[in-house]
C-alpha cells in the first residue's frame, strides 16, 4: 500500500523540515519502528508536495507522519 500526504506552505518563506511516516497494523501496533529514516526536505513559500512512502508490511491499516522543523544554522 502506497501512504500519501500533502504539504502546503502557506507563509511566504521557505519552511525546512524533517519528516518520516510511521505505519501501523490493526490494534495500532507499529510496524518496525525506527526503521525509517527521517527526511529532510525545505518547501518554498506558496509550495505545495506530496510525501508519499510504502507501507513495509502487507499488514499495515493506516499511517502517520511526523514531522519536526529544523531550526536556522541546523
Amino acid at each position: 500500500a502506497m501512504a500519501e500526504v500533502e504539504v502546503r506552505n502557506m507563509d511566504d518563506d521557505d519552511f525546512a523540515f524533517q519528516y518520516r511516516f510511521v505505519f501501523h497494523a490493526a490494534g495500532g501496533t507499529q510496524i518496525h519502528p525506527g526503521s525509517r529514516a527521517w527526511e529532510q526536505l525545505v518547501i518554498h513559500g506558496g509550495e505545495c508536495r506530496t510525501l508519499t512512502a510504502s507501507a513495509p508490511s502487507k499488514d499495515a491499516v493506516g499511517y502517520l507522519v511526523r514531522a519536526r522543523r529544523i531550526a536556522e544554522g541546523e
